[in-house]
């Protein structure tokens, strides 16, 4: 009797394990999914800040209207983007959707303590910095990622020009990548 009971123990336990190391494998192929659509999304609008640094360096001497335009024809429908923006010396001089923006203008990313870090850190090694969500001197919360633009000078090399900026909407980011939908049975935070 107790070899026959130790002999179910053996058969259930070992059928429990193979049971949830399938639902393992499922979870992981479903969070995997869903990780690589929000690192799709994310990408995508990311490739929005190279339009804007190659803009700058096929122009240096751009003006609002110019911005403008290039701006609206880059974002061009897009969800989720609350702002583009460009930032000569560091100090943000040009931004899309300027009635929700506007307080961003003038912004000096060297003098805001909060935001140094981050801007020295993406110029001393010469790509994006992502952070947020954060919240917003305009008010609201973004996801920010900054590229330092470098512009070519025959006589000092590259020289830095300022900052290709690009806000993004965390809400709408998640919306995209179907997180807010879920996994059944599972709880995301």
């Amino acid at each position: 009797m107790a070899g026959g009971l130790a002999l179910s123990y053996i058969i259930d336990r070992s059928d429990f394990e193979r049971r949830l190391s399938i639902q393992t494998d499922d979870l992981r192929k479903d969070v995997d999914l869903l990780a690589g659509r929000l690192e799709q999304s994310l990408n995508h609008q990311l490739q929005l800040t190279c339009g804007l640094a190659a803009f700058v360096r096929s122009d240096p001497y751009f003006d609002e209207r110019d911005f403008d335009a290039f701006a609206d024809a880059l974002v061009d429908g897009q969800k989720g983007i609350r702002s583009l923006q460009l930032a000569p010396d560091a100090v943000v001089r040009f931004i899309t959707n300027k009635k929700d923006n506007i307080k961003a203008l003038g912004h000096d990313l060297f003098a805001d303590p909060k935001r140094r870090p981050l801007v020295e850190k993406a110029i001393r090694e010469r790509k994006y910095v992502i952070a947020g969500p954060i919240d917003l001197i305009q008010g609201g919360k973004a996801i920010i990622a900054r590229l330092p633009v470098f512009l070519s000078e025959q006589s000092s090399g590259e020289e830095f020009w300022g900052f290709a900026t690009i806000l993004i909407d965390p809400i709408v980011l998640i919306g995209d990548a179907g997180i807010a939908d879920g996994l059944p049975g599972v709880e995301l935070a």
